[in-house]
């Protein structure tokens, strides 16, 4: 079954348990290949368009008061827009140096949903590179949720998104 971008958003935000998480990263394909993900960013790696990662205290077990996570009566947040991230000229380069006919990156993104459902402190948790982290910030930034409750009234919540980026 095929799913657009936007119902995938969904899906994951309500299946990820809303925790944060990392993933592995990927290995980069050789020149000549026709699927190709970027290599993992090092600090070797830097542009204008590399972003900071999430401060420790968002990526520790316990959040700061008043912030909650799913679970023990808190509900999830509920999306309700999910604005599409795009291709970084950086990454467009990139596919085009490689001859990349399938580039796939994953970039994972943190966030508390406040009170009234606007996206707060958001960070990346794991870096795709080659400036799509930034296009990443920017797209979850512009989301909206309903929020999560707690006893019927809305709490914020902290947890992470997967921004997919892929040319197939």
């Amino acid at each position: 079954m095929q799913m657009n971008a936007n119902t995938k958003h969904r899906l994951l935000l309500l299946s990820l348990g809303l925790a944060c998480f990392t993933a592995p990263a990927q290995q980069s394909a050789t020149s000549g290949n026709t699927n190709a993900s970027p290599p993992a960013s090092t600090d070797k790696e830097t542009s204008k368009t590399d972003v900071a990662p999430c401060p420790a205290e968002f990526t520790l077990r316990y959040l700061p008061d008043g912030i909650y996570r799913v679970g023990g009566g808190v509900s999830a947040p509920v999306p309700t827009r999910t604005p599409e991230a795009t291709l970084s000229n950086e990454a467009r380069e990139f596919i085009k140096e490689q001859h990349i006919k399938q580039f796939e990156a994953i970039s994972i993104v943190s966030l508390t949903v406040d009170t009234k459902g606007a996206p707060q402190d958001v960070c990346v948790v794991k870096k795709a590179g080659y400036g799509l982290d930034r296009q990443a910030l920017e797209s979850v930034a512009k989301y909206r949720f309903k929020p999560g409750t707690l006893h019927g009234k809305p709490v914020p919540d902290r947890f992470a998104v997967e921004v997919n980026f892929a040319t197939f």
